[in-house]
């Protein structure tokens, strides 16, 4: 389990898209270290023979108990958003007692957050330490009864606290940075070099996530009429013209949560979410249509397209439902091309 924790954690540095799996187990790592850090402070306050059990010490093992439910629910995210809480909570907590150590382990606050989160919620807990800070700080400068510090221990806490507000600054700037180079790796990984539109693996990865019992979705197949004759008579580059005008059009008359990709060769593969086959029937004789009637810049001008339809509800699996729909495309083929078939 650790050695796929790690292995996902090393891929957060390349990929926006994480599995289910992997954020399960980052949050599991999350909510382990929160509490391994909640743990070192209080078996510290142990050995040190002070007082090492208050009422903020059973509320946040409470809480990381709860992240753990919450992940058990199948909610990662919620789950490590509950620990990295906590976390903060903790260090907050033993600073208020006086352990201006706390301040050194602040850092870890970036770190775990960055695993899971955009820059946005990055920022939000990267930035909330530092307004916790301030406020405990502000007590101490006008209620000297409030906190546990000498002048000396304020002026080295007001260093630490320096440091991490250099260290969380310089954490947001890289994080910023990574998540726009993983967003144009991820986008250099997921399109189609020619069409610009998702490649075959990407278009499965995406629909592997829609979950047809919660939001059902069709699928169209579409596959250019006589592609061949078009390559052997105009050239290969009169088809490659044709394939990424076609991937214009398509992506270009879809709604925002469509999605098409290059299947194979001349054939493309169209994703309606939250779209029955009757919907997805109109669709396709639209996109039908468009093609139909449009010039295209290539010496032949004019292309033809076929399309199957399917229903999710049409196949026990993502495979089914997609060879339904390849099926009927060639049965459309078979019919004479340039039409739409759903049965």
């Amino acid at each position: 389990m650790v050695k796929k924790a790690l292995n996902c954690f090393s891929r957060t540095a390349t990929s926006t898209e994480l599995s289910g799996e992997c954020k399960t187990l980052l949050s599991l790592l999350i909510i382990s270290t929160g509490f391994l850090v909640e743990i070192t402070f209080v078996g510290m306050e142990y050995f040190n023979g002070g007082r090492f059990l208050y009422i903020g010490n059973y509320v946040i093992f409470l809480s990381y108990l709860a992240a753990l439910f919450i992940l058990r629910a199948g909610k990662p995210l919620i789950s490590s958003a509950v620990a990295i809480g906590a976390t903060t909570a903790t260090l907050c907590f033993h600073l208020v007692k006086g352990e201006i150590y706390s301040l050194y382990w602040f850092p870890l606050i970036p770190l775990l957050a960055g695993m899971v989160f955009d820059f946005k919620v990055f920022l939000l807990f990267t930035y909330a330490p530092i307004f916790l800070v301030s406020l405990i700080f502000s007590f101490q400068l006008f209620d000297d009864g409030f906190i546990l510090f000498t002048m000396e221990t304020y002026k080295l806490g007001f260093s630490a606290f320096a440091a991490y507000l250099v260290f969380s600054t310089v954490a947001a700037l890289y994080k910023f940075l990574l998540d726009r180079y993983r967003e144009e790796l991820q986008t250099l990984l997921e399109r189609d070099y020619l069409t610009g539109v998702l490649t075959r693996r990407a278009l499965f990865s995406r629909l592997k996530r829609i979950d047809c019992k919660k939001s059902p979705y069709s699928v169209i197949m579409a596959d250019i009429d006589n592609f061949k004759m078009i390559n052997d008579t105009f050239g290969h580059q009169a088809g490659d013209r044709v394939l990424k005008e076609l991937g214009s059009v398509f992506k270009e008359n879809l709604r925002r949560d469509d999605f098409v990709g290059r299947y194979g060769g001349e054939e493309f593969m169209i994703v309606l979410p939250k779209t029955d086959k009757a919907t997805a029937t109109l669709v396709a004789e639209k996109l039908r249509k468009i093609v139909e009637n449009r010039t295209f810049d290539f010496p032949g001008k004019r292309v033809t397209v076929s399309f199957g339809v399917a229903d999710c509800r049409e196949g026990k699996t993502v495979k089914d439902v997609v060879e339904l729909a390849d099926e009927r495309l060639y049965k459309a083929k078979r019919l004479g091309k340039n039409r739409v078939i759903t049965s």
